[in-house]
């Protein structure tokens, strides 16, 4: 009987797509948190190691690439190397073979000779208790600084106490390296810590069920949740905006990177907690920015008392407050899943969903010579209707795919908003400013 659990714990993962498949370090990678691109095909893995001490990979372009292993990806490349097309899969024995001959080879690389060092990524309570102990006080202001954040945002209360230092010594160069840290908080308290400097980003611990989340007073009503793709975006949105915000209680919520579903849960818990005046998404202004926007408020849902806040009365009807969109990114085309219950007039919810992308096909048709979104098909299951709409996958059209799906999920409340930087992200914005 094959043992596949040797090839997923005895080879270095990281070593082997770089030495075998030619993947090179990706910006904002270290030794403990490899991320790596391979410019052949555009793939940007991550790699990590789960609670079994296997190397797992996922792919920040791809959310249904995850928890993938040295298997699946050996698999894959020789599939395509033997049909020619995706779809069909060589044998697992044959990728055992394939791994075997590497091994044979002598060239391989096991984990105790990679100058990789992983954690697992479901790190124990006694690893994250020892690594928030390392945490120090915020006295090294100049990776925020040399990003454009001002003395007076970060002393602002709202950030008060939420940024640290950790410190990290490169095992080659013996080089010290003081990282901007952040917490990062689950529904049962802190898991995982975010850090940076100029040349690095990553996190320790269960990023994928955790986010950062500013100081708020939770005595008062929130008048704004804003969530964003980092934490360095969330400060300089307030710069910026500082003077509109002064007074308000608000909420800024950071990803830390890729929007993952975990997150999601514990965003909707704190908005069903909190019940917030409003919600905006102030994700970057790419491809990367507006499918995340999707993501969140296709998954959302917002309360009846957040309905009540809307400026004009305009209430969105029940079951599109609950309407559930899955979306889903491609290389070349995407698609959304939206789904509606039969027994709920579903004639006119079609109705208003094809007004809504009729309407966003006048838009940006002139972009692409073409109207872009398409609805495929239309079938039921179990009281469900389904709807796939699909479009070739570029910044322009998930950045329409977020706008209609607010339409069509929230009747454009005013309480559901997005906040777009000019530039690239907001951080862009505050410093082409200074």
């Amino acid at each position: 009987m094959i043992n596949y659990d040797k090839y997923k714990t005895q080879i270095s993962l990281p070593d082997f797509l770089r030495d075998v498949y030619g993947f090179k370090k990706d910006e904002g990678a270290s030794q403990n948190y490899p991320k790596l691109k391979r410019n052949e095909t555009g793939e940007v893995l991550v790699i990590k190691k789960n609670h079994k001490g296997h190397y797992t990979y996922f792919d920040i372009h791809n959310d249904d690439i995850k928890g993938k292993t040295i298997l699946d990806y050996v698999q894959k490349q020789l599939s395509l190397d033997k049909f020619e097309f995706e779809g069909k899969l060589v044998s697992l024995p044959e990728v055992a073979r394939y791994l075997d001959t590497y091994i044979d080879t002598g060239k391989f690389i096991s984990p105790e000779n990679s100058s990789f060092a992983l954690n697992n990524e479901s790190l124990s309570k006694d690893y994250i208790t020892k690594a928030l102990l390392d945490l120090k006080p915020f006295h090294d202001h100049s990776f925020l600084l040399k990003r454009g954040i001002s003395v007076e945002t970060f002393d602002n209360v709202l950030f008060k106490g939420v940024i640290f230092n950790k410190g990290y010594i490169d095992p080659n160069t013996k080089t010290v390296h003081v990282n901007t840290a952040f917490k990062m908080w689950s529904q049962n308290g802190v898991i995982a810590i975010s850090q940076r400097n100029d040349t690095f980003k990553g996190c320790l611990g269960a990023k994928s069920e955790s986010i950062c989340i500013s100081n708020y007073d939770s005595s008062k009503a929130i008048d704004a949740i804003y969530i964003g793709e980092s934490f360095i975006d969330c400060m300089s949105h307030f710069q910026l905006n500082k003077s509109q915000l002064i007074g308000k209680n608000i909420v800024y919520i950071s990803s830390e990177g890729n929007l993952v579903d975990g997150q999601i849960a514990v965003i909707q818990k704190i908005i069903s907690v909190n019940s917030p005046k409003e919600v905006f998404s102030i994700f970057d202004n790419d491809l990367a920015g507006h499918y995340y926007t999707a993501k969140l408020f296709g998954k959302i849902s917002v309360t009846d008392k957040m309905v009540n806040f809307s400026q004009d009365g305009n209430q969105a009807p029940n079951h599109f407050k609950e309407l559930s969109i899955d979306v889903v990114k491609g290389k070349i085309m995407s698609h959304l899943e939206i789904y509606i219950l039969k027994d709920e007039d579903p004639i006119l919810k079609r109705k208003l969903i094809d007004e809504a992308f009729g309407q966003q096909n006048l838009k940006i048709q002139h972009l692409l010579k073409k109207d872009p979104f398409k609805i495929d098909y239309l079938y039921e299951k179990e009281g469900l209707i389904k709807l796939i709409i699909s479009f070739e996958t570029s910044s322009e059209t998930w950045n329409a795919a977020a706008q209609t799906i607010i339409s069509i999920k929230f009747n454009n409340l005013n309480c559901v908003k997005r906040d777009i930087p000019l530039l690239s992200d907001f951080n862009d914005d505050l410093r082409a400013l200074q």
